[in-house]
């Protein structure tokens, strides 16, 4: 892909650059073949977060009533997502391939409603960033029982929304947001974001002259009453727990807020590092064509195009989740384990978004380019790479569950976690982005060479997720799926309540999605296994090696995991 980049950038003839298109092409589609193969497995693969979201959408009921059942699975303030779950579960023989299938589409939806309202064409500039964002390896996260994919979709309507209807009925744009802001947030509690980005779209509205101070409150009013009451309903209507009109203040680690973190500055100095440099390898161009686009506009005095006011509608949103995030790592590096990591599937899902949007502008901004600009263009996302690498250096750790593209910047940490890829990605990923600011400076096309970019930290990033899920998933979760057939045909032929042990939440949320929610679950750390915690339960499930103590004797023994069941004292 580095190679690609550089021809582009020479004068090669047409049949040269015609194969290195169907090369860059044929590898784009080959990553996302990796992951259309993901759609058919029978359980989750990121089974603590898919799992939550499986439990809490076809077991909430009995939780509701028994929440003894799984008390460790942790809330999830997803109302929409999880009636979404339950449509389907209601409609289809199997939830889970259905839910992945849908997530792809609506994420490839997304991309290409948002493409067609701001009227990007075929060819040319709007083709390229199409190209750009679909070749943005974003699939890993949306091929799941997650809400990703529709929060993109949602996303980009509430975009489209902005482009269509703001610069002509204005009130009605500000309805229609406010419902849509709130059904986004009920998705994914992310969707607050949206809430500073309309702020800053009236704020445009009144600098760019296309409002009255008055109007643009009176607009905010209107957006902030449909948003409440429309959230308001739908939790009504589902029948959500907690009061109606707080939906947007919830949070599924909200219980764990309270801990405090050990040591909060340095931890939010990293992050905050981090997440700039993210954003300035990924998002650099957009925004700066976006924010160019912008400032002509207001120095013109006239209104804002409505790919402009879409783009403004993005990036703003876009800072926002990347303040949220930023808070929210702080408090969750409390809780051993989730420190040091780089959220990125909760923020890079904005790239492509940006990319698309910022088309006409960054059309313009590369047609009056002259040599310092394209140097510009090429140095702030080399400063991104090595700002994040600078990043990784103060302990930061590029997990391949945690982000897409950023991923392919991982570098092995035995003393975090001892993974070694078959490829040393970390310096590839550098040659990607130095290849591409080459490039930039030799007037390669912006779309083409973050194209080839995107597609090669595609290949690097699913390499990694590869050996991730080869060496630790793959086989080890195979095993476990097949031997809980085994104890549940044991203890549902046993009278007497039956509990499953495990040491997390992966394996308790697979096990108590196996036996269809019909089994307590107990996650507890490694070893001995206390009497009284046992007390109650005829049969164990016991997930790892321990064993519990007598007069329990094992009934069966698997390489996952061995059935007990309570003998005579």
């Amino acid at each position: 892909m580095a190679l690609y980049s550089l021809v582009s950038a020479v004068r090669s003839p047409a049949s040269v650059r015609r194969v290195a298109d169907l090369t860059l092409g044929l590898a784009g589609a080959a990553v996302l073949l990796f992951y259309v193969n993901r759609i058919f497995p029978e359980l989750p693969l990121y089974a603590s977060d898919e799992g939550a979201y499986l439990i809490r959408a076809l077991h909430g009921e009995a939780l509701a009533a028994r929440p003894e059942l799984h008390p460790t699975v942790h809330p999830v303030g997803n109302t929409l997502y999880l009636l979404v779950a339950r449509l389907v579960d209601a409609l289809t023989l199997n939830v889970l391939p259905w839910l992945r299938l849908i997530g792809l589409a609506a994420y490839f939806g997304g991309l290409l409603l948002l493409h067609r309202v701001l009227g990007g064409a075929w060819r040319g500039a709007g083709l390229g960033a199409l190209a750009a964002a679909l070749a943005y390896p974003f699939y890993r996260f949306v091929v799941t029982a997650m809400p990703e994919g529709l929060y993109v979709l949602g996303l980009a309507a509430l975009a489209s929304l902005t482009a269509w209807l703001m610069p002509r009925r204005p009130w009605r744009h500000a309805l229609l947001a406010g419902m849509g802001a709130a059904t986004l947030v009920l998705l994914k509690p992310h969707g607050v974001a949206v809430l500073p980005a309309m702020a800053g779209l009236l704020v445009g509205a009144v600098v760019f002259r296309m409002a009255r101070p008055v109007a643009a409150l009176g607009q905010g009013a209107l957006f902030a009453a449909a948003f409440l009451l429309t959230g308001a309903a739908i939790q009504t209507l589902a029948g959500a727990p907690g009061e109606p009109f707080a939906f947007f203040l919830g949070g599924a680690y909200a219980d764990a807020f309270g801990r405090h973190p050990e040591a909060p500055l340095r931890t939010g100095l990293a992050t905050a590092l981090a997440l700039g440099s993210s954003a300035l390898l990924l998002t650099s161009l957009p925004a700066w064509a976006i924010g160019r686009a912008l400032w002509r506009r207001r120095r013109s005095g006239g209104p804002a195009a409505p790919d402009e006011l879409a783009g403004l509608f993005l990036l703003t949103a876009f800072a926002a989740a990347l303040g949220m995030i930023l808070l929210f790592a702080v408090k969750v590096s409390a809780i051993p384990g989730e420190e040091n990591r780089l959220w990125g599937r909760y923020f890079e899902f904005y790239a492509p978004l940006l990319w698309i949007a910022a088309a006409r502008p960054l059309a313009s901004l590369w047609a009056a380019a002259g040599r310092v600009e394209r140097i510009m263009m090429a140095l702030l996302p080399l400063v991104g790479a090595l700002g994040l690498l600078v990043a990784c250096r103060t302990g930061l750790t590029l997990f391949p569950w945690d982000s897409a593209a950023l991923s392919a910047f991982f570098a092995p940490r035995p003393e975090r976690w001892l993974l070694v890829p078959p490829l040393p990605l970390r310096p590839l990923a550098l040659v990607v982005v130095v290849a591409a600011a080459l490039a930039l400076v030799l007037r390669a096309s912006p779309w083409r060479t973050w194209a080839a970019a995107f597609v090669a930290f595609g290949l690097l990033s699913t390499v990694y997720d590869d050996a991730w899920v080869g060496r630790d998933i793959a086989a080890p979760r195979s095993e476990l799926e097949d031997e809980l057939h085994v104890a549940r045909a044991l203890t549902d032929a046993a009278p007497g309540p039956a509990a499953v042990i495990a040491h997390d939440n992966n394996a308790g949320h697979i096990a108590f999605l196996r036996y269809d929610g019909q089994v307590h679950v107990r996650v507890r750390p490694p070893g001995p296994l206390p009497a009284e915690a046992l007390a109650g339960f005829d049969d164990l499930v016991v997930i790892g090696p321990e064993a519990p103590p007598a007069p329990w004797r094992a009934t069966f023994e698997g390489d996952s995991l061995a059935v007990f069941r309570r003998g005579p004292p």
